[in-house]
């Protein structure tokens, strides 16, 4: 069976892996997309494209793009080969390090943790995850229609 050709200039898991950790870096550090650009000399539609992994990041925008966030360039390669050092029959911890980097690549989660982290008291931090449990299983989730063409859209 022939094996499939791969492009050697399109972006791997590598490269969608450093994107995550442009775009978890970013929201911690306050700054959009165009703001980020400006900085690194691109449009924020660039960023896009990097933090998707759709596009790689040269060296010199990932050397721009850690002085920006005043960390070393190895840390946005941190954990940039989790995926592939993961069992590759373990579906669940792949799925398990997705899910994180998701949560974590969310502005508004991002907020949640760090003023959750703000909170000291222990009994207060227990209220408001038992608050947000309850909200969460208590608002009925969006359901996902199937549409002409092929595409669903949540309404």
């Amino acid at each position: 069976m022939p094996q499939k050709k791969v492009d050697p200039r399109q972006p791997d898991a590598v490269d969608v892996a450093v994107g995550r950790h442009v775009r978890t870096r970013r929201i911690a550090r306050g700054l959009s997309q165009t703001q980020l650009g400006n900085r690194l000399g691109v449009t924020f539609q660039q960023v896009q494209k990097y933090e998707s992994g759709a596009n790689r990041m040269s060296i010199g925008r990932l050397r721009k793009a850690a002085a920006v966030f005043g960390i070393s360039m190895s840390a946005l390669f941190e954990g940039g080969d989790s995926e592939t050092e993961l069992d590759k029959r373990d579906a669940r911890a792949r799925a398990l390090v997705n899910r994180s980097h998701a949560l974590l690549a969310d502005s508004r989660a991002y907020r949640l943790a760090r003023a959750f982290n703000a909170i000291k008291h222990e009994g207060f931090r227990v209220a408001v995850v038992e608050t947000v449990e309850k909200i969460a299983t208590s608002v009925p989730q969006k359901r996902k229609r199937r549409r002409r063409g092929g595409k669903s859209h949540a309404r």
